[in-house]
């Protein structure tokens, strides 16, 4: 693909001006002129995938508010009563910064990737064919924010195509099945264009294949996510790290585990701030029992829990060690890129659908038991139910993806939310199975957008 690659936060250029002039509304009307003045050569290409990964980067997303969100709310995470209250499942349309911010950021870097998808033919006329793995890039970006999104809020409103005009700018919520249907037609057509083998932190093909195991495994589609999840594992594409620390040794970054990452720099202001977040300011880490779910010679648990121990007793969030960086440049220089998506998750992904369409067979066996092997832990019991082994699985995730902002996710397609987070002592409301929309969204969109019910 020449020299075209998504990595740093570097070759913004102009596009990021573009993308961050948003306001109130979901994205920015680009002028003709603009477009007109884009896409002249490979550099702005270049300028266009960091800026479509930007907004991700940023406190709105992986920096700091899908921290808050998505481990907060669920029962991994604790935050600390002076910044939040989102693990007493206590937020209104109004009164959280975070999920309005994600929401932003996730529209901004839909429209970072709209713009490439509308202008592939200028794009096919700098670098031809290579053209085709830019294009699919874009729509596999595009896929992972709607499948966030529609997971989160339920049917949000679909754009497929740049904003232009301002009577284009205010549109209505799709379904969730319109949506679904738009992120599977987008990971599948990602799949075609992606390269099958690419640099470390380079998005290829295997990783939209892996995406749709999941998308299918949230759909309760039990034999296309086992058929998805079969074709990454047999493609050899990936493979676990030899052992869990390495998954988030900074020196072993982009590895053979990663399938999709979010990449950030040593350098202050434009690193991951997680460290600082959970362990030097206390806003939200991690919960005591998770702890002691941890088997004493599980080898995850060091790593989950800084130091291996119980410090706060449950007064405070506790210390989390996956996202560390002893060398980081400021509070917001971490060097550790963030991991949306690994082979161990993609391997648990197989196991459960196998278990749901086949039942315990030896295939479910094997994949969950790479995963606990790598942990120091003994295979499961060969004589499980269908209904122990899922359960087991869960379990199993649980532990091996901890405050990995996925917990939240796996409760609520498993119908498990209202269960387990009354289990911490929340006041449980159906209204809690999606996040609200942000108020401003639907003020912007003069009622266009409807609100969640229960909020």
């Amino acid at each position: 693909m020449k020299t075209i690659k998504l990595l740093q936060l570097c070759g913004m250029m102009s596009l990021s001006l573009f993308l961050w002039q948003c306001s109130d509304l979901e994205e920015e009307v680009f002028s003709q002129s603009t477009e007109d003045t884009f896409f002249q050569n490979v550099n702005d290409i270049q300028a266009a995938l960091t800026g479509m990964y930007r907004p991700m980067q940023t406190l709105g997303g992986y920096q700091q508010a899908g921290h808050f969100i998505l481990n907060g709310t669920s029962d991994e995470g604790k935050m600390a009563r002076q910044w939040g209250t989102f693990d007493r499942l206590d937020y209104t349309p109004l009164s959280n910064g975070e999920i309005n911010d994600w929401w932003r950021t996730s529209y901004q870097s839909i429209s970072g990737a709209n713009l490439i998808i509308d202008n592939k033919e200028k794009i096919e006329n700098l670098i031809g064919d290579d053209s085709k793995a830019v294009v699919a890039e874009a729509k596999f970006l595009r896929a992972v924010i709607y499948f966030q999104l529609v997971q989160m809020y339920g049917g949000v409103p679909l754009r497929v195509k740049q904003v232009k005009r301002a009577d284009e700018v205010n549109i209505a919520r799709s379904t969730e099945e319109e949506v679904y249907d738009q992120i599977i037609a987008d990971f599948e057509a990602a799949e075609e264009d992606l390269p099958p083998n690419s640099d470390p932190g380079v998005i290829k093909k295997s990783a939209a294949t892996a995406y749709l195991a999941k998308v299918y495994l949230t759909r309760n589609n039990y034999p296309k996510a086992l058929e998805k999840a079969t074709e990454v594992v047999n493609s050899g594409a990936y493979g676990l790290a030899q052992t869990f620390s390495d998954v988030f040794d900074i020196a072993s970054e982009n590895g053979s585990e990663d399938i999709f990452t979010i990449q950030y720099v040593r350098s202050d202001g434009q690193g991951m701030r997680l460290e600082s977040l959970t362990n030097a300011w206390g806003l939200g880490g991690t919960e005591t029992d998770l702890y002691y779910k941890y088997d004493p010679t599980d080898s995850r648990r060091s790593i989950t829990f800084l130091d291996d121990a119980i410090v706060n007793n449950g007064t405070s969030p506790e210390k989390q060690g996956k996202y560390v960086d002893p060398d980081k440049a400021s509070a917001d220089g971490q060097g550790n890129n963030f991991i949306v998506y690994r082979y161990a998750d993609l391997l648990l992904i197989k196991a459960e659908a196998e278990n749901e369409a086949n039942g315990p067979t030896t295939a479910a066996y094997a994949e969950i038991n790479k995963v606990r092997s790598r942990a120091n832990l003994p295979n499961l019991a060969s004589n499980l139910s269908k209904d122990e082994f899922r359960e087991a699985v869960w379990n199993e995730r649980n532990l091996e993806l901890a405050m990995e902002e996925i917990r939240w996710y796996d409760l609520k397609r498993a119908g498990r939310l209202e269960s387990v987070l009354s289990a911490t002592g929340a006041t449980w409301n159906d209204k809690y199975l999606l996040f609200p929309i942000p108020q401003q969204e639907i003020d912007a969109s003069n009622g266009l957008i409807t609100q969640n019910p229960g909020y």
